[in-house]
């Protein structure tokens, strides 16, 4: 992949929604569709997860862990569908893609249950942990910038009321309370990841740890709706036309709370740990 000294573009997708049978001569043949693979039209490419097939189904590493692996294609060898005509985050490109027996050695469909090779803290953690935080981030930074919209909007707003909505005493606390939720949020969500570096350093990441930090992302999320739903309503008509920057950030930011590591069923095995009952999950 950087055997010509460039920084190759590599897009993705860690949704299993294909499946890879042996190759007899080495590697193995990719096959599925895989949508929302972001900035999948720029890359030179594209890590695919997917199961691996048995005659009889998938393969199992264990009772209830298949065999799962990130294959890493050329974009070359798949076929990319415009299919990403979306009301948010239309600049991610996250079209769709589709392997129709891509050939892909072994050397390049790594499991992310191996035993890491590099032993630091960051190489230490859950493949599926260390890569999931930033979906949350995206959405709070839009819910910052929601609120940086409203203030750069207020001092020439006029309201109903008369006067400006920088006088309106309803706006100044709905601001408050929107700086405050988000201020809140990043703050557990930092302290969240952090919890779960330090475990990293010590070699000791739980559930616990995890957990927390699905949880703070499920949170960031809401906030994120909510924040972008208040400062829309804030705004009034002026949120409405194109071009306006509330109206963009609301739509990004509904779009980027739909992401599936933020949907609030993430937080359910935290809520069963919780509550003394097996969280019963694999990736996470």
């Amino acid at each position: 992949m950087w055997g010509d000294g460039a920084d190759p573009v590599i897009a993705n997708c860690a949704r299993p929604a294909g499946g890879a049978v042996p190759d007899p001569e080495g590697g193995y043949r990719l096959s599925g569709r895989w949508d929302i693979v972001s900035a999948v039209d720029a890359s030179d490419w594209v890590v695919l997860f997917g199961l691996v097939m048995g005659d009889a189904g998938p393969v199992f590493l264990a009772p209830g862990l298949p065999d799962v692996r990130a294959f890493f294609v050329p974009t070359r060898s798949v076929t990319v569908l415009d299919t990403w005509h979306t009301g948010g985050m239309r600049g991610t490109g996250s079209n769709s893609v589709v392997a129709d027996g891509a050939h892909v050695p072994e050397a390049l469909a790594p499991s992310p249950f191996a035993p890491p090779r590099i032993d630091r803290a960051a190489f230490r953690m859950p493949a599926f942990t260390a890569l999931s935080c930033g979906s949350a981030a995206v959405a709070l930074g839009l819910a910052r910038a929601a609120i940086d919209g409203i203030v750069e909007l207020a001092p020439t707003k006029a309201t109903a009321a008369g006067g400006m909505l920088t006088e309106l005493t309803s706006a100044q606390r709905d601001v408050a309370r929107c700086d405050a939720d988000v201020r809140a949020a990043r703050l557990l969500l930092r302290d969240a990841a952090a919890q779960v570096w330090e475990a990293a350093e010590r070699d000791d990441v739980t559930f616990a740890e995890r957990g927390a930090l699905r949880s703070a992302m499920c949170h960031a999320g809401a906030v994120a709706r909510r924040v972008a739903t208040a400062i829309y309503e804030l705004g009034s008509s002026s949120s409405l036309y194109e071009g306006n920057r509330l109206e963009r950030i609301f739509r990004d930011a509904h779009a980027a709370a739909q992401h599936g590591l933020l949907n609030p069923l993430q937080c359910e095995p935290w809520g069963r740990h919780l509550l003394g009952v097996d969280p019963a999950v694999g990736m996470y």
